[in-house]
């Protein structure tokens, strides 16, 4: 079984200071039906797919000042982190800001359990200036998989800053 998650995450990268202070990130419970149109719709910003019979995968996209770096189970080319402009351009505001987060689950296993990721804030130079994290404890945060899919349905978090 392959078990492929889209996070649609937001990483920055933005030339001005942010306060750290207040930075949150927060389960809304909403479940988003995005009629198909979520992968490309919605930037994708981190693609996690583990290798053979994995049952668990993690991964990450940053700014290095350069380019995109990957780790662990990101996908190349379906990970990539946004620019303020870019995000700017697709509507984002401090009201609306925050992820969806895409189970694509083809296979028997429909729920999974989100144990924990970031959303971090960098200058164009690649240096971290903010990080909003989420923690779903011991257990993670247990997910419903509906309506599988890739860009089809997804969980909505909020992102405070």
């Amino acid at each position: 079984m392959r078990l492929r998650v889209l996070l649609y995450a937001i990483v920055i990268c933005i030339g001005v200071a942010l306060p750290a202070a207040g930075a949150t990130i927060t389960f809304t419970g909403i479940g988003l039906d995005l009629n198909g149109q979520g992968f490309g719709h919605f930037p994708p910003i981190l693609t996690l797919k583990p290798h053979a019979n994995a049952t668990t995968e993690w991964g990450e996209v940053f700014w290095d000042g350069i380019s995109d770096v990957l780790t662990g189970d990101a996908e190349k080319n379906k990970s990539e982190t946004i620019t303020a402009g870019g995000l700017l351009d697709e509507g984002v505001t401090l009201d609306n800001f925050g992820l969806i987060f895409n189970i694509n689950e083809p296979g028997s296993k429909e729920d999974l359990n989100l144990f924990q990721f970031s959303v971090d804030f960098f200058t164009a130079s690649g240096t971290e200036i903010l990080s909003a994290e989420f923690d779903g404890g011991s257990t993670g945060l247990n997910l419903e998989g509906y309506d599988h899919g890739q860009g089809k349905a997804g969980w909505l978090f909020a992102i405070n800053l």
